[in-house]
């Protein structure tokens, strides 16, 4: 159950901390996706890392389906906005650290 929603987006994750543990977003497809597709910021630019197994055809392919997916909401896709933020993690009102960091 989700406890900490992101301040720019609205996505929901759970974390017995957000201010100094791991988060886990509430759509693991989300959770799933980042294994493959991530996003590398630079000075100037930021870049799309797409990684996967196979030839570059098969990779384009899997590309161009993954991102219809996301753009239609298939399949528990996250959407573009939802993926691309950097999220802000914070706890939901009432909730607070459950590990006593005194967050």
């Amino acid at each position: 159950m989700s406890n900490c929603i992101c301040a720019k987006c609205g996505a929901e994750a759970y974390s017995k901390c957000p201010e100094c543990r791991s988060v886990f977003p509430e759509n693991q497809t989300e959770a799933l996706l980042a294994t493959c597709l991530n996003f590398k910021d630079e000075t100037d630019k930021t870049t799309v890392v797409f990684k996967i197994a196979g030839d570059r055809v098969e990779a384009l392919q899997e590309l161009s389906t993954l991102l219809l997916e996301m753009r239609q909401g298939l399949r528990g896709m996250p959407g573009f906005k939802t993926y691309a933020c950097d999220h802000d993690w914070r706890f939901k009102p009432g909730e607070r650290s459950s590990i006593g960091c005194g967050h």
